[in-house]
């Protein structure tokens, strides 16, 4: 069994000083790592970069820059109904963040007029995963906002670790968004190219996307010189459900968070042992289901998931 049910509150302590543990990969040894690939890139640019997808990817590149053709040719390749579905997701995401834009505004406070303006940063450098699996949903959740806080230069960069490529369904989809700049780069050397710009990769203004250790702690390098998002962990969930609560539907919440990487952590807290039993029992079920994010999600559960 993949994931276990600790039964007492001794025990779940233990479990979550081990689980907070996870982030000992921000420490002095990795920043090193990273520092060092970010002033190769500073000082060597696109030479840099190529070395190091070579290095850690095992990619010889020409050109860093997708070519058109081949983001033609990925948007041609997706399925009608994948188009469909996407077409959905874009309109949804797209209204959320037009009501969530701010406004400028001035008011006259006696003889003074205060006020605030509010302008879009000029570029934005994206990152998106594509080494463990290709986070579609991060192209939306990334892009759609800067699109809709009017920013004019939005470029994107994707790990070669499909066939040596970035993988043709975040190309496609960056297709539909109407992206055209996209650089087949990964890791810390992509941030580095973003933040400093290189012969082929521009300089921006800031820098948003998750991405493994390697990225966090890039994005935390660079932070002020450009800005950033945030520090993003490893990918984690927490369920609270009572006896009511629907193993199936709790068993996938926990699968979509640990087929992530094998450092995430999905929890579920619950006072029923009715429950705890049967939700261990669907997320085998549907750990069998799974293709190719199968042994991602075990690793994860094993390791870091716990029903408690």
């Amino acid at each position: 069994m993949p994931i276990k049910i600790i039964r007492s509150l001794a025990s779940a302590h233990k479990e979550i000083d081990r689980l907070a543990s996870r982030g000992d990969f921000l420490n002095k040894k990795n920043e090193s790592i990273v520092k060092t690939i970010i002033t190769d890139v500073r000082r060597n640019g696109d030479r840099a970069v190529k070395k190091y997808s070579k290095k850690f990817d095992s990619v010889t590149q020409k050109n860093l820059r997708v070519p058109p053709k081949e983001i033609d040719r990925a948007y041609r390749s997706l399925s009608r109904a994948h188009r469909m579905l996407f077409q959905r997701v874009i309109k949804n995401v797209r209204a959320f963040h037009k009501i969530e834009r701010k406004k400028s505004w001035i008011k006259k406070m006696g003889h003074c007029r205060l006020g605030e303006r509010i302008t879009a940063v000029s570029s934005v450098g994206i990152y998106i995963p594509g080494g463990l699996a290709p986070l579609v949903s991060s192209v939306f959740m990334t892009v759609i906002p800067a699109q809709a806080a009017g920013v004019k230069k939005i470029i994107v960069t994707s790990p070669p670790a499909y066939k040596g490529r970035v993988n043709p369904i975040i190309l496609a989809a960056l297709k539909m968004l109407g992206i055209r700049d996209v650089f087949s780069v990964g890791g810390a050397q992509a941030i580095a190219a973003m933040a400093f710009g290189t012969q082929t990769i521009p300089r921006v203004d800031k820098i948003v996307g998750p991405g493994n250790r390697w990225v966090t702690l890039a994005k935390k390098a660079v932070y002020g010189i450009v800005d950033i998002d945030m520090l993003a962990g490893p990918s984690e969930i927490v369920i609270v459900s009572g006896s009511k609560g629907r193993a199936d539907f709790i068993a996938s919440d926990l699968l979509a968070q640990a087929e992530h990487d094998p450092m995430a952590s999905s929890i579920l807290i619950t006072n029923s042992k009715h429950l705890a039993a049967n939700v261990k029992k669907e997320v085998t079920k549907q750990l069998n289901d799974l293709d190719r994010t199968r042994s991602i999600a075990k690793k994860s559960l094993t390791r870091w998931g716990r029903i408690m």
